[in-house]
């Protein structure tokens, strides 16, 4: 398969140039960690990962071929943004079909597996609940976009209607993707304070960095539902629905 590298998608990257700034304001870097298995926190049931990272699978801002931040200075987006390029390299399977049609390239139907560069994005992460701060323990839902290592251009959302952190698809979408058969699947997100002394979640570390856990919800029938968009020329984002697959992965993002 022809392996180029997927780009922060040119909306969000339009989006974050443009948002606002807080004054004096720096935004944190990021050490992302993708696990090759987990045992999902809600359901208990052990998954593979459909996202796999390299050999070292820990990506640390500003180490050769790494980019993560969190981008809380830019008051409208909030978002963790990864993006990877050459000598790391990241892996998405599309293994676990739940729906084709017309519009789905031949490597995603033969449910191959992607491997090379790209950008993945994690809508929101800095989002705080009402009435709590980042110096507690809290958990939310979100919504998660990343490229694919292939010829073309073919982001993987889940961009669930109803998340509990606000926010919008970067090509200005509100709601699951057009004409797809199931929901795309909410994205877990519990976040675990700089230096908890008394962790409550079993997520959380005593003494560790700022942490956030992230995970698709199992909990739904398929689960971990992600949508394939065709962005391929001359469609333009936000494209249209290139099929549908089982995606479970799990990060560990940690503040520097």
């Amino acid at each position: 398969m022809k392996l180029i590298l997927m780009l922060i998608p040119v909306a969000i990257a339009t989006q974050t140039a443009v948002a606002q700034k807080k004054p004096g304001c720096t935004n944190p870097s990021l050490s992302w960690k993708i696990y090759q298995s987990y045992v999902d926190p809600v359901t208990q049931i052990t998954y593979t990962s459909a996202i796999q990272g390299d050999s070292s699978s820990v990506y640390v801002d500003g180490s050769s071929g790494v980019q993560a931040t969190l981008f809380l200075c830019d008051l409208q987006t909030l978002d963790a943004v990864l993006t990877i390029s050459s000598p790391r390299s990241t892996s998405i399977s599309f293994s676990n079909i739940l729906v084709t049609n017309g519009n789905t390239p031949s490597w995603a139907a033969a449910g191959a597996t992607a491997t090379g560069p790209l950008a993945m994005d994690v809508r929101a992460l800095g989002f705080v609940p009402s009435g709590l701060t980042r110096s507690q323990e809290f958990r939310f839902t979100t919504r998660f976009r990343t490229g694919v290592p292939e010829g073309g251009s073919f982001p993987l959302v889940l961009l669930n209607p109803s998340p509990s952190a606000p926010s919008t698809d970067g090509s200005g979408s509100v709601s699951n993707p057009p004409n797809a058969t199931y929901y795309d699947s909410l994205i877990n997100v519990q976040h675990c304070p700089a230096n908890d002394a008394l962790p409550v979640s079993a997520l959380c570390s005593s003494g560790a960095p700022e942490t956030w856990i992230i995970w698709p919800d199992s909990t739904m029938t398929p689960a971990q539902v992600a949508t394939l968009m065709d962005q391929t020329k001359p469609i333009k984002p936000p494209g249209v629905n290139a099929g549908q697959f089982s995606i479970p992965f799990y990060f560990v993002i940690s503040v520097l």
